[in-house]
């Protein structure tokens, strides 16, 4: 288990130029959590694309990012955030990795 957790850690630490830092990129999940949550509560408000637009670029602007950037760090951590070293991917039981 510490071996796995270590690896974790070492290959999330290696992020290539033009990802977002670890850090970097929860802050900017969460607000688009938030983003996603305030679309869902007003619907009315929020019908339209453009306001959508509006809204996931002001948090792009908040974390001065680009869409391109965000995006392309999402595809990274979803590719590589639960890869182990021997490519396979650990299997969440009961909140624990097995």
């Amino acid at each position: 288990m510490a071996l796995l957790a270590t690896t974790l850690l070492a290959a999330c630490s290696k992020v290539p130029d033009g990802i977002l830092s670890e850090k970097k990129m929860q802050g900017v999940l969460m607000d688009m959590l938030l983003a996603e949550a305030m679309v869902n509560v007003d619907y009315n408000t929020y019908k339209s694309d453009t306001m959508k637009l509006a809204l996931y670029e002001s948090v792009f602007r908040k974390h001065d990012i680009t869409q391109a950037v965000y995006d392309s760090s999402l595809v990274w951590y979803g590719r590589n955030l639960w890869r182990s070293t021997t490519g396979s991917w650990p299997i969440l039981i009961n909140g624990s990795i097995t």
